[in-house]
């Protein structure tokens, strides 16, 4: 890595069997809303912060806190539920698929230790949301106004979540390419 910032985040990762679920979802949602751009199934991922411009010493100071933080997280059961969209569905932008509760409030707790390591470090992170627990599924250039039942409804999935990763994110012309610049296991339930 040279001196130049590169943009990146650090996301939960999902088993395969979780993945090639969603791609089901996908792929019936596809006919439905041809015009938005779904995302490839090996890019599916639950962020929990992601970084514009971070320098080399603050993906060091990162990945110091990754490997400190995340091993004492337990691997935890998440239910994939509904899909919902931002901002309303009188004006999509983005098409997500939810969480039970207790998996989001999981989530929110990484996420909200995450943003205070970080800002402890002096790292910016964007707090002008609330981190929200989601899989984005979809992304539209111009929001759509569509009615719920437009859009395949998956019956609930069970999956376990197991590890966290720090990713490199690189924009192209076909779409982003995300390098994973670490993975570490979260704890095993015994």
């Amino acid at each position: 890595m040279n001196d130049k910032p590169i943009r990146s985040f650090i996301a939960f990762d999902l088993t395969s069997e979780a993945k090639a679920f969603i791609l089901s979802i996908i792929e019936k949602n596809q006919v439905r809303l041809p015009q938005a751009r779904w995302v490839q199934p090996d890019q599916i991922h639950i962020t929990l912060q992601f970084f514009a411009a971070l320098f080399p010493t603050q993906v060091d100071q990162i990945k110091i806190y990754i490997q400190n933080f995340f091993p004492q997280i337990e691997c935890f059961q998440s239910t994939l539920t509904e899909i919902g969209v931002f901002s309303s569905w009188n004006r999509v932008r983005v098409i997500w698929l939810g969480f039970d509760y207790q998996a989001g409030e999981m989530m929110k707790k990484a996420a909200q230790a995450l943003n205070e390591e970080c800002l402890k470090q002096g790292i910016t992170v964007d707090l002008s949301r609330p981190f929200s627990p989601h899989l984005t599924l979809a992304r539209l250039k111009k929001p759509v106004s569509i009615r719920p039942q437009q859009l395949f409804q998956p019956p609930c999935y069970t999956t376990f979540i197991k590890q966290v990763s720090f990713y490199q994110s690189t924009l192209t012309p076909r779409g982003p390419i995300y390098t994973p610049l670490m993975t570490i296991p979260l704890k095993e339930v015994k």
